[in-house]
């Protein structure tokens, strides 16, 4: 079963133990899956895999569903938590995990409906920003692309990561710092902002 054959299943059926503001699994899928295939690219999971282990992530999310308790977190904290044990869990069993690096590329995460030209510059904005992100330490990555892409607050980052609040300033701050740098070196490179 898929993770989009699971998101259509009739899982929906409120039970008396869930929490009442904890959304149905079709809807959470719905409104949540750009988040975590994000999250678990971001997080170093290649393409060919990114689907079994966002499948993996709902399924652990579906199983846990009746015990999220969202006065201690919102759901996209929670999915992210889960994210992050399954990329984790992802690494430890491929053991080719090199974190200094993303292995391929999200170019393929593009919208198809685009006009061909476009796309093909989406494509390539992508592509840079994979290869600055790459640039990063681990831990500088996770909490840049946590605050400027997922839109986290500072605050929740360090709930979340479970670090204290100066410490995702100064991560932040150092990872835009050198987002920035690989980002000049890039367009020194190709000759300006259009290439």
């Amino acid at each position: 079963m898929s993770a989009r054959d699971l998101a259509g299943s009739p899982t929906c059926t409120a039970s008396a133990e869930r929490v009442e503001s904890a959304p149905c699994l079709a809807t959470l899928y719905r409104q949540e899956f750009a988040f975590v295939w994000r999250t678990l690219r971001y997080l170093g999971v290649p393409p060919a895999s990114v689907e079994d282990a966002a499948q993996e992530v709902f399924i652990t999310a579906h199983r846990r569903l009746a015990s999220f308790d969202p006065t201690r977190a919102s759901i996209r904290s929670w999915l992210y938590g889960i994210a992050r044990n399954t990329a984790r869990h992802h690494h430890r069993w491929a053991r080719r995990w090199d974190p200094r690096r993303l292995p391929e590329s999200t170019a393929e995460a593009v919208d198809p409906a685009l006009d061909p030209e476009a796309r093909v510059a989406r494509v390539e904005v992508v592509e840079v920003v994979e290869r600055c992100l790459a640039a990063l330490d681990p831990r500088r990555r996770e909490v840049f692309v946590l605050h400027e892409i997922e839109g986290f607050s500072a605050p929740e980052i360090a709930e979340l990561l479970g670090i204290k609040l100066n410490t995702v300033y100064s991560r932040l701050a150092r990872a835009r710092s050198r987002f920035q740098a690989a980002t000049a070196r890039h367009l020194a490179r190709e000759g300006g902002p259009h290439g």
